[in-house]
């Protein structure tokens, strides 16, 4: 079962990766893509997030994708209509107040792998009703 979830998310990856030839939003930076089409942000790549959403009214799902190592402090803080989050297992950290005020934001999937989660992540995340916060969690 592990590996169909697996195959099935690297394949949703590489699909929302492909389809960003098409977007209507494509930002580049350092290694790291960013796609936003229809309200569904992709960001794959290699390396840490450098780029802030701060904000972003249009932004309803993102989706990081294997290969990105970290999420910036305040990348999504405020994005009020964001209800879902995937975040792949080669991201680590997430900066603070990442997610601060995102009041739609009803599912979140960590990473297995973050050991790091800052102050304010979540404040103000009135719609996540549940969270599960991995092992690998040290700070």
């Amino acid at each position: 079962m592990k590996i169909l979830k697996k195959s099935v998310s690297v394949f949703l990856c590489v699909l929302l990766a492909f389809s960003s030839l098409f977007a209507l939003y494509s930002y580049a930076a350092d290694g790291v893509y960013y796609d936003l089409e229809d309200g569904y942000l992709t960001v794959t790549g290699r390396g840490a997030m450098d780029r802030l959403f701060t904000g972003d009214a249009s932004i309803v799902d993102v989706y990081i994708c294997k290969g990105v190592t970290s999420v910036p402090a305040e990348a999504f803080k405020g994005c009020a209509n964001l209800t879902t989050v995937t975040i792949s297992n080669s991201v680590t950290e997430i900066g603070a107040s990442a997610f601060q005020n995102c009041s739609s934001l009803s599912e979140l999937k960590l990473s297995n792998k973050i050991e790091t989660i800052n102050e304010n992540m979540f404040n103000g995340c009135a719609s996540l009703e549940n969270i599960k916060i991995p092992e690998s969690v040290k700070t």
